[in-house]
């Protein structure tokens, strides 16, 4: 069983382009919109091609979860070359997170308006900063809980699946970056609490863009691939209102397992993962393939 790792666009370890920089504007022109509508898909593509596959298990977290649903919903064929999307901390709809990201709701005007004042277009990129915080402030007993709280503040507590002596490694890793456009949408979408496309701001761009005046909705009920679904009750990203929103309206949930106690970065990080989510995941990848 081939196993491949995908990368989002504009992180740290993701910052090629064959006519851009990372200095110009242009570079940064993208939300999980591209993500889901371009990366994605050409990433199926490769490894079809490469392996000689006719499909395969998309397995997504978080973010990578929500370019699944968003490009399933308008590509037939796509739907055709998976044959399970397994979704880790399942994301659409974001009216109901807590936490700082909710804050950044209200602002989504201001938060354009600041960066691109200042010529600012990647946002919280990976820096010097996270190499001290992770070689000299998070490494000793003492300061390596405050390290884990600041993680437990985006995504949810739950220490007791934290392995605490590799906080430094999370911390030296996120965050890893990405555009100050993906992250106005986000805002855009705990303002709205729906599954739409970018906003960009007047009906007259809009209607460029889309052909008519407001972002289009993602309809998540033309996803035929079955989907497995891992939530966590204490996930303040994935938060189990916004999950019961979308639950409903997905017509193809095969699995569909609410961890007790899990937070956002327990499906990556957890001690007790390889038990509690990752057997079960390798379980539906043979019976899906018989």
């Amino acid at each position: 069983m081939d196993v491949w790792l995908g990368n989002s666009r504009g992180n740290f370890y993701s910052m090629k382009h064959k006519t851009l920089k990372p200095s110009d504007k242009e570079f940064w022109a993208w939300s999980w919109d591209e993500m889901a509508k371009y990366d994605m898909p050409k990433n199926i593509e490769y490894i079809l091609n490469v392996t000689g596959a006719k499909q395969l298990t998309y397995i997504g977290h978080s973010q990578g979860t929500e370019m699944a649903f968003a490009r399933l919903s308008e590509d037939a064929e796509l739907n055709k070359k998976i044959n399970l999307f397994v979704a880790l901390a399942p994301v659409a709809m974001v009216g109901d997170i807590i936490g700082p990201v909710r804050l950044l709701g209200p602002y989504a005007k201001n938060i354009e308006a600041f960066f691109e004042k200042f010529g600012i277009h990647e946002f919280l990129p990976n820096t010097e900063i996270n190499q001290w915080l992770a070689k000299d402030f998070c490494n000793d007993k003492i300061t390596e809980f405050v390290c884990a709280n600041l993680l437990f503040l985006l995504g949810g507590f739950d220490i007791k699946e934290t392995n605490v002596s590799r906080i430094p490694v999370y911390i030296g890793h996120n965050p890893a970056g990405t555009s100050v456009h993906n992250i106005l949408h986000y805002a855009q979408s705990v303002n709205s609490g729906l599954f739409q496309k970018f906003d960009y701001g007047s009906e007259k761009e809009n209607m460029r863009h889309y052909n008519q005046t407001v972002p289009p909705l993602y309809d998540v009920r033309k996803i035929e691939t079955p989907i497995a679904l891992f939530t966590g009750p204490e996930d303040w990203l994935s938060d189990p209102t916004d999950v019961n929103k979308l639950r409903p309206i997905l017509k193809n949930v095969i699995f569909d397992k609410n961890i007790p106690g899990w937070n956002h970065f327990d499906f990556i990080w957890g001690m007790n993962a390889p038990q509690v989510c990752y057997m079960d995941i390798i379980h539906l990848i043979r019976r899906i393939q018989q």
